[in-house]
């Protein structure tokens, strides 16, 4: 399961994640910066991005560079939806713990609990905290305040 990775413990799974996360805005890369971004030895993403492209997956240009393939292009055709609140705020939160190497916490306000989507730093995905934690309840009146002055608002934009 944890293979030859910087991180002990990172499954096969993780590792195709995180190579394929290197696409998500739409570049092309060669096997060591693929390497680089998603943490993990070249032999490895060699190996990995070799199968992948052998299944279409990904793309191998004329410069020995790769792309999205045709298969991952179908895939994502056929989805059609436009990701959610948590689901857009988890794309952020990556970003932002990659660029300052820290973790995130992003509180969301459900009548007087505050829920948090936590993103550790690292290549594990963010998580969502299911319990309201009890030290963070909101007292009804700011919860009250809030929604009226705030959250109206932006929600029309």
């Amino acid at each position: 399961m944890a293979g030859n990775s910087a991180d002990s413990g990172r499954s096969v799974t993780s590792k195709v994640v995180a190579i394929l996360l290197t696409f998500n805005d739409g570049t092309v890369h060669s096997v060591t910066e693929i390497a680089r971004l998603a943490g993990l030895p070249i032999s490895t993403t060699h190996r990995l991005v070799s199968e992948l492209a052998a299944w279409g997956i990904l793309e191998r240009t004329d410069d020995l560079q790769y792309r999205v393939g045709v298969q991952l292009h179908a895939i994502g055709a056929t989805a059609g939806c436009v990701p959610s609140m948590p689901e857009r705020a988890r794309r952020v939160m990556e970003d932002v713990s990659i660029a300052t190497h820290s973790d995130v916490r992003l509180g969301i306000l459900q009548g007087t609990e505050v829920r948090y989507i936590e993103k550790t730093a690292g290549h594990q995905p963010g998580r969502c905290t299911r319990r309201p934690d009890p030290c963070r309840r909101m007292p009804p009146r700011w919860a009250r305040r809030f929604s009226r002055s705030h959250l109206r608002a932006w929600w029309k934009r």
